[in-house]
């Protein structure tokens, strides 16, 4: 649990983390892109209130960024949307992926 998001439980970011592992064996990726993608994860949770819901468009755009620094090729916006279910669209991951950067810089 952290003072932003007390919804974060220990497990819960472990099942996140876990998820997140899933995708790097899905995508062949390295173990640094894995280890990136947590720390994304893990730095942006602790710095924004956020809700449950989001914590899914959260993983799999700080997976997405981990990619764009550490592979050559990576999952496209649209196979995140269909990994999601349409859960949520190219919008949603592209203004994920703005808000994460510009809270991390």
């Amino acid at each position: 649990m952290n003072k932003y998001n007390p919804t974060m439980s220990g497990q819960h970011r472990a099942m996140i983390v876990d998820w997140i592992f899933r995708f790097d064996r899905m995508f062949d990726v390295t173990a640094d892109t894995y280890y990136i993608a947590t720390s994304i994860f893990d730095r942006f949770v602790a710095s924004e209130a956020l809700s449950r819901k989001e914590y899914q468009c959260v993983a799999l755009s700080a997976f997405h960024i981990a990619c764009k620094f550490e592979e050559v090729y990576f999952p496209t916006i649209k196979e995140l949307v269909t990994i999601c279910e349409d859960l949520y669209s190219k919008n949603d991951f592209f203004n994920m992926e703005i808000r994460i950067l510009t809270t991390l810089k």
